[in-house]
């Protein structure tokens, strides 16, 4: 700063200050070493030691109220009386104390001696204390001074680390990062908090923990150099030797703590770029905001030069934004200067005037606007408020007559008057609306009084006949009504009748609100010839409007009736019968006081005829300039949620947003009518087998591609539609097997597309489409091969190099993380045991390096992380680092192919009914049910086919691998001897059970089929011992067997002979034909049972064929 001005005491002043913060860096620095080295090695107290110090109850709970007023003022006596007290059963409440006192910044260092010796005295109260900081910090409190807590105790947590309290720096990186980690582009409220506790920080620990030492204080001490004058050339000396001793012993300190940091370098530059990079980001929103105000600035350089001046609420407006932005700043520059970085700089405000280019064209983009819709929303609305009739060429003259008076002198209506009644003045004063406040109804007691008190008899006449019409006032509810009751208005025209018509027209009551388009006709009408009514009219509701704006209150009586004032001002100035800028006039002066009930007000004015000012181009320009003026105030002002709804919504009626017109999809009635089964009745559980039965009657092959697409897209957004979009697939699929591959190939190419394509705007469609992915599979539509081959495919899609991973797949994105503990989610709690529960551990190993070689995950997404773990693997002991995954991951890729090379290369032999394509298990039990049905009886085969001799099948078998039985192969693995291996194969005849042609083995060999990590099936021979229990049970039972087929041969013949002799015919060849048929249909049958059977009763039927 520059000093050659200031005098000799302002030097001394500057001086003293310098010389105070040095020492004050020093003594912090020789404090905290000193803290530091009693605290990494505390000769604490033992047991017998604190036994006998004071433990009561009552000397503990006065020193705990003490503690929570720690200050710099008393915590000397504290220490004192901390060390004749044992407050080992008060640890919690003494972290609690210091937690919740009100420090300031001078009480820091208190709180640290404090801490300090607390620390030394019991081994838990570091590490509770640190925890109940941290979450105090991170927690959102809503209170007054909760920002300032926060900050002071940013600083605890940090002189506790230096002061070596706690030495887990991870929490202080965690705990800033949190703090750091805010949008400052869309929420500055928010950010600003969070930026001024950073900036305090930084201040705070810029020479111990950043490393960073303050230039500005070297720059102070450099230009604090003492004015002196000829006479005190020895004083200028002394303060010069001082400076220099200041400079270095800064410089001497700076250098100390350099070299002898109180943490590693790696963790000082984890803090600096956590600080750099929230500095960064708040130095661009600034930077946004700046030229944003510079943009605004200008617009309203433009107004002024365009009118002459800036309106109040511009002024007011102006003021608001430049006031944050200096706010923002000062912030931003307060993070700068400690991080020694360069702070950012505001313009000043533009305050010359010039003058505006002549090519400006103030209405452009307004041409096409007011061809395109013009002051009303159709061309009916128009009609009504334009096309009025003329009251002169329907009413008789002589009727008139006597009224000619009364209108215009030029005889022409309100709309042909003089230009002065619709001339647009300027804004008064508020103090001019509120000159006369006087009561409607105390206004209409008045003009009552002011009525004749003799009454002729042709007067009585005309009064009731008044009343009449009076009475017939509410039913006008058209427009050819209004006119029809104008022209009978007229045949009772007199002084006393249009009066009584006015008050009638002024005072409308809140049950009559869809009433008043009507009557502001009738207004419009009439004052063509009888100015006086809408004058008259007019004036009335200007006075309730000055009266209800002066009333502060929100009764609802008045609410409702300031609503019906507002809306019956604004239905007037559409017929044109209140001159425009009497109704800017209003309008201003609810937008100078924009609170409580006058935004209600303003924007139920605008609302109704805000559109219809804004079309036309006299009054164009002032209220485009009243809607920004009031958008502004809206983003001002503290409004609640519905106050806010309110003025957004009355802007946008006026200003439309500029957005293309939405392209309506063309579709057929059909297709209109999948889109109705699938994205409505769906969702009514009890209606899945009513929707399947409509869609079957479709023509499958023109409508399958379209139910396949409106299948996925009804799981966007609807994750509870997923179980009942499975449901209805798997209905279908019974009927048309093309479905379920058409579904599940669409679906699993959405999947990969998402990840080659990720962009933000697909998140919910994804996780759509993997939800309904785990679904398919809890309905058995796909196997769990599919489910880890996807989970797999999260994992290292997109990850071949480092350039195409960081657009794919950022360290800072945890999309994928969403993904997978969504399918798992869904679908995981049936990985519980089997192939399928291996291959789930695995994954899981692989998933959580996958976790861990990301970034800090978020803490929605650390939630959801512990709940899928919960759900899956309770007991299951998580990484924590890195290398402990990648050393677990790295054991089983070894593991795998060890087993991969012990694995013997032989070829798969297809047997009977077990080759084929791979499908679903519930699609294999599906398919075959019909089969089998079909053979019952139970299909649609007629009892000529049954009759045949052949068989016909009305859909192929499809076999598919079934998963092994764990239990199964546990028991069949005891009981073949650890030789088996070893023995020579023996092939039979069905490949399954084989036994010696020439004489009688000590041995049985079996086929067993074996599969592993999805590849191709492997078989090799066992040797079971011939006198083993499976051998004898199986043979017994294959002889059981043929011995019950052989009974019912028999049973049959017989029968069969016996019916035949009954009718008297011999039996014949043939009877042979006949027996074919139901052996044949039982034959198939035990082929469809037994592969219906569950994996173990199949895997036995197989060894029972022996």
């Amino acid at each position: 700063m520059p000093t050659t001005e200031l005098p000799n005491h302002s030097q001394e002043v500057l001086l003293e200050i310098a010389v105070q913060q040095v020492q004050q860096i020093r003594d912090a620095v020789d404090l905290h070493q000193s803290l530091r080295n009693a605290n990494l090695q505390p000769e604490r107290p033992d047991e017998d030691q604190l036994k006998q110090l004071d433990s009561s109850v009552k000397r503990n709970t006065g020193f705990i109220k003490k503690l929570r007023q720690l200050s710099d003022d008393n915590y000397r006596p504290l220490l004192d009386e901390l060390l004749r007290l044992n407050q080992t059963r008060y640890v919690a409440e003494i972290v609690s104390a210091i937690v919740d006192a009100p420090l300031r910044g001078r009480d820091i260092e208190a709180a640290v001696q404090i801490c300090s010796l607390l620390h030394q005295r019991y081994d838990e109260f570091g590490e509770d204390l640190v925890g109940a900081l941290t979450k105090s910090i991170i927690a959102r409190e809503e209170s007054k001074d909760a920002a300032y807590h926060r900050r002071t105790r940013m600083k605890l947590l940090a002189d506790l680390l230096v002061t070596g309290i706690y030495r887990d720096f991870a929490i202080l990186v965690d705990t800033l990062r949190h703090v750091a980690a805010v949008n400052f582009q869309n929420d500055w409220a928010e950010s600003q908090s969070s930026l001024q506790l950073l900036s305090s920080f930084a201040r705070h620990v810029s020479d111990e923990l950043l490393g960073i030492s303050s230039k500005n204080l070297r720059e102070f001490i450099a230009q604090t150099t003492p004015n002196t004058g000829p006479d005190d050339q020895q004083e200028q000396g002394a303060g010069k030797a001082l400076l220099q001793q200041l400079l270095a012993d800064y410089e001497g300190l700076s250098m100390k703590l350099q070299h002898h940091p109180p943490v590693p370098q790696a963790i000082q530059q984890q803090l600096v770029r956590i600080l750099v990079d929230a500095h960064s980001s708040a130095a661009g929103a600034f930077e946004g905001y700046k030229q944003s105000l510079i943009r605004r600035e200008e617009q309203y350089l433009r107004i002024i030069n365009s009118r002459g001046d800036l309106s109040e609420h511009h002024a007011s407006a102006q003021e608001a934004q430049r006031s944050t932005a200096e706010a923002m700043q000062k912030s931003v520059a307060s993070l700068a200067d400690a991080l020694d970085r360069p702070a950012p700089v505001l313009p000043p405000a533009v305050t010359q005037q010039t003058a505006a280019p002549p090519n400006v064209d103030i209405l452009s983009g307004r041409e096409e606007d007011l061809a395109g819709n013009g002051c009303f929303e159709d061309e009916e609305t128009r009609l009504f408020y334009e096309s009025l009739p003329d009251l002169r060429t329907v009413v008789p003259g002589v009727v008139l007559a006597s009224n000619l008076g009364d209108t215009r002198a030029d005889g022409g209506s309100m709309m042909d008057g003089d230009a002065e009644a619709f001339a647009i003045p300027e804004a008064q004063p508020n103090g001019s609306l509120e000159e006369e406040i006087v009561d409607p109804a105390a206004a209409d007691a008045e003009a009552a009084e002011d009525m004749p008190e003799a009454i002729t008899p042709v007067e009585s006449q005309a009064g009731q006949q008044m009343l009449e019409l009076i009475k017939r006032l509410a039913q006008t509810r058209s427009a050819k009504a209004c006119d029809e009751w104008c022209m009978a208005f007229c045949d009772v025209n007199s002084k006393a009748s249009r009066n009584r018509l006015v008050r009638e027209l002024a005072d409308v009551t809140a049950n009559k609100m869809a009433l008043l388009p009507f009557y502001a006709r009738i207004t419009a009408t009439l004052s063509q010839i009888f100015s006086s009514i809408s004058d008259g009219v007019v004036a009335g509701l200007e006075r309730s409007f000055r009266y209800f704006k002066a009333r502060k209150d929100n009764d609802s009586r008045n609410v409702e009736r300031r609503a019906v004032n507002a809306r019956y001002l604004a239905e007037l100035i559409k017929f044109r019968c209140m001159p425009f800028g009497a109704f800017f006039v209003l309008l201003k002066s609810l937008l100078d006081d924009f609170a409580q009930s006058n935004v209600e007000t303003a924007a139920t004015m605008v609302e109704a005829a805000g559109r219809f000012l804004y079309s036309l181009p006299e009054t164009c320009i002032r209220m485009s300039n009243m809607l920004e003026v009031m958008q502004r105030l809206k983003i001002a002002k503290n409004l609640n949620i519905r106050q806010a709804m309110l003025v957004e919504n009355a802007y946008y009626i006026c200003r439309p947003p500029d957005r293309p017109a939405i392209e309506k999809k063309d579709r057929t009635p059909l297709q209109l009518y999948i889109c109705y089964l699938v994205h409505d009745q769906l969702a009514q559980a009890d209606e899945i087998k009513q929707i399947m039965q409509k869609l079957r009657r479709l023509a499958w092959s023109e409508n399958e591609p379209y139910l396949i697409r409106c299948l996925l897209s009804a799981s966007v957004g609807r994750y509870s539609l997923a179980p009942m979009l499975s449901s209805l697939t798997a209905g279908l699929s019974r009927y048309h097997p093309s479905l379920r591959v058409g579904v599940v190939d669409s679906l699993l190419e959405e999947v990969r597309a998402g990840l080659e394509e990720p962009h933000q705007g697909t998140y919910q469609r994804r996780m759509g489409h993997i939800v309904l992915l785990g679904d398919m599979y809890n309905y058995k539509l796909v196997d769990s091969r599919i489910i880890f081959d996807t989970l797999n495919m999260f994992l290292w899609f997109g990850h071949n190099n480092a350039e195409e991973s960081v657009i794919l797949d950022p360290p800072s994105d945890f999309f994928r993380t969403r993904l997978i503990c969504g399918l798992l989610q869904t679908c995981g709690m049936f990985f519980a045991k089997g192939t399928a529960a291996s291959r789930l551990d695995r994954f899981l190993v692989f998933f959580q390096r996958y976790l861990l070689s990301k970034e800090p995950a978020p803490l929605d997404v650390t939630f959801e992380l512990q709940e899928l773990f919960s759900l899956l693997r309770p007991s299951l002991q998580r990484f924590t680092t890195l290398e402990e995954a990648c050393s677990a991951a790295a054991a089983l890729e070894a593991q795998q192919e060890g087993d991969l090379e012990a694995i013997e290369e032989v070829p798969s032999e297809e047997e009977d009914g077990e080759s084929g394509s791979e499908m679903g298990h519930d699609g294999r039990e599906q398919g075959l049910s019909q089969q089998g049905a079909s053979l019952t009886g139970s299909s649609d085969l007629t009892q000529r086919e049954l009759d045949d001799d052949t068989v016909r099948l009305l859909q192929p078998v499809h076999a598919r691998e079934v998963e092994v039985d764990e239990d199964f192969e546990r028991e069949f693995a005891a009981l073949v001897p650890a030789s088996a291996a070893s023995a020579q194969e023996a092939t039979a005849q069905d490949g399954l059970l084989d036994g010696p042609r020439s004489q009688p083995a000590p041995a049985v060999a079996f086929r067993m089929l074996t599969k592993r990590a999805g590849r191709d099936d492997r078989s090799r021979a066992v040797q079971v011992p011939a006198n083993a229990a499976i051998v004898q049970t199986l043979r017994a039972r294959a002889s059981a067997e043929a011995d019950e087929r052989a009974q019912i041969k028999r049973l049959t013949l017989a029968a069969d002979q016996r019916a035949q002799l009954d009718n008297g015919t011999k039996p014949a060849g043939l009877q042979l034909t006949k027996i074919t048929q139901p052996t044949r249909l039982i034959d198939q049958g035990e082929q469809l049972n037994a592969l219906l059977r569950p994996p173990r009763q199949k895997a036995r039927s197989y060894l029972s064929r022996g």
